[in-house]
Order: C-alpha cells, then sequence, then structure tokens
C-alpha cells in the first residue's frame, strides 16, 4: 500500500499524514523517499520529524539537504532528530555544520554529548 501511504502523507489530517511516514518508516521503502522528502517541509513540526526518523531507516542519500535543512527546524526535536539522520549517513560534508550547532546544544540534549567551549 505505498500508494496509499504517499498520498495520505499529504493529508489535511495531521494524524493521518504522520501515521502514513510511519508506516513508510517501517516499510523502509526506497521509493517513498521524494515524498517523504516533501514531508521534511510540513508546516506541522510532528509530520517533519515523523519523515526525517523515515528517511533515517530507509537510509537514502537522497536525503541529506532535507536533513541539513531541519538542523535549523524550529523544533529541538526535529534538529536531534535530523542530527542523529546526518549521523547514519555518515557524510563528511556535514561535519561543519555539525559543529557549529554542537555550540548550541546543552550536554542533555544529546545523549554522550558535551558543551563546546
Amino acid at each position: 500500500m505505498l500508494w496509499w501511504n504517499v498520498k495520505r502523507l499529504n493529508s489535511a489530517n495531521e494524524r493521518a499524514a504522520i501515521s502514513a511516514a510511519e508506516r513508510l518508516d517501517a516499510s523502509k521503502e526506497p521509493r517513498a523517499v521524494d515524498a517523504l522528502i516533501r514531508a521534511t517541509a510540513s508546516k506541522s513540526s510532528k509530520l517533519r520529524k515523523a519523515a526525517v526518523i523515515a528517511l533515517r531507516e530507509i537510509g537514502d542519500a537522497r536525503a541529506y539537504e532535507s536533513f541539513m535543512v531541519r538542523l535549523n527546524d524550529e523544533e529541538r526535536d526535529g534538529q536531534v532528530e535530523a542530527i542523529k539522520s546526518i549521523g547514519k549517513l555518515r557524510d563528511e560534508r556535514a561535519i561543519g555544520p555539525l559543529m557549529l550547532l554542537l555550540k548550541d546544544f546543552a550536554c542533555t540534549d544529546i545523549p554522550g554529548g558535551y558543551r563546546a567551549g
């Protein structure tokens, strides 16, 4: 039911859209990547977060730019999920932006994290 979940990502019903992202996460279906990337730009912080998590689980490098944009998410949870996702991709282009962002995080925000001087 890939097509159905992709369609539901655009639902005006936030719960339905989040549920669709979670189902796509569980399916780890690479054909859903483009739709999930679009969902990372949603007005709903909960949908953005669910889409980032789904993309992380799929592990497709096409999501890199979306993860980088989410580093500036207005919600801290969204930023943390983006950091985890970038880490899973192991893309060296992210090192500089991540180091800059690290200065904004307290040691309690990221397990094993530290406060940069």
